[in-house]
């Protein structure tokens, strides 16, 4: 594992990432990109069968890639729920006496946020973790209901978010490219969710806003005057291959351990409050 990371460290991983993503949107020959697909969804098994379409109506890859469900494959729980499909890694406190998160140096909430009047309601809060790999499914859904009242894309490096540097990497979201949705939810107060890019993630795309990534400025924000109202389980956005998803509570919430490092669904309950 030392020499992949070794290997992805000298890697020009921005520019990797850009061809990966102009190739993804290549109208191949019908019986060309029928072919990356079949192999991809064997490679990774793939449920094809709670796809929105066939595989042949697919125009590109990163098309089929972004792909949607079908309607009703996915049932939203009680309470807090997964924003994603893919695997739920815990729970990161947040100190009280500093905005540093003190699992594995991940990140530094002024950092991770673009400021610190961002950073300040979560200290002593909570950050849920969620993994996305190539397999799963890759839309970003809203884990309650609530309101988005600002966003801010904050550039950056590409690196990886697997195991491999997960550990070896310090602070590694604060490194990659991402973007903030702040949102003021009734049930919760004010909660932030950020959509993190990764190795070969060109694009971070919102539903709410024509964010639509890699920008040329380092850090841009946008507020809101007439916020987008979404319901718990719209759709907020979507990302080009695997990546994570941050959510982050201004205080401390009880979530049930099963799901710790285990696969979990867009609208499965992770708390009941």
């Amino acid at each position: 594992m030392a020499i992949v990371f070794h290997i992805i460290r000298f890697l020009p991983r921005v520019l990797l990432s850009r061809i990966v993503g102009a190739l993804s949107e290549l109208a191949l020959p019908t019986s060309v990109h029928r072919i990356v697909i079949r192999g991809f969804v064997l490679l990774y098994r793939v449920n094809i069968d709670e796809i929105e379409k066939p595989i042949s109506r697919y125009s590109t890859f990163g098309e089929f890639f972004c792909r949607n469900l079908k309607p009703n494959a996915r049932l939203i729980g009680e309470g807090f729920v997964s924003p994603v499909d893919g695997v739920f890694r815990g729970v990161i406190p947040l100190q009280e006496s500093s905005t540093v998160s003190v699992k594995e140096s991940l990140f530094t909430l002024p950092v991770l946020l673009g400021s610190n009047d961002w950073a300040e309601p979560y200290r002593g809060g909570i950050c849920y973790e969620f993994y996305l790999s190539p397999r799963h499914y890759h839309r970003v859904h809203m884990p309650c209901g609530g309101r988005i009242v600002a966003s801010r894309y904050i550039h950056g490096d590409l690196w990886p978010v697997e195991d491999v540097t997960r550990t070896r990497v310090p602070y590694l979201f604060d490194r990659n490219r991402r973007i903030a949705i702040k949102i003021e939810t009734e049930e919760h107060g004010e909660c932030m969710l950020i959509m993190v890019g990764a190795f070969n993630v060109g694009r971070i795309l919102t539903e709410f806003d024509d964010w639509s990534s890699p920008k040329t400025m380092p850090q841009e924000t946008r507020e809101y005057s007439n916020p987008a109202d979404l319901r718990k389980g719209e759709k907020v956005g979507a990302f080009l291959l695997g990546s994570t998803v941050l959510f982050l509570f201004p205080r401390t919430q009880d979530c049930d351990a099963r799901f710790f490092g285990k696969e979990v669904l867009v609208g499965e309950s992770i708390f009941s409050k």
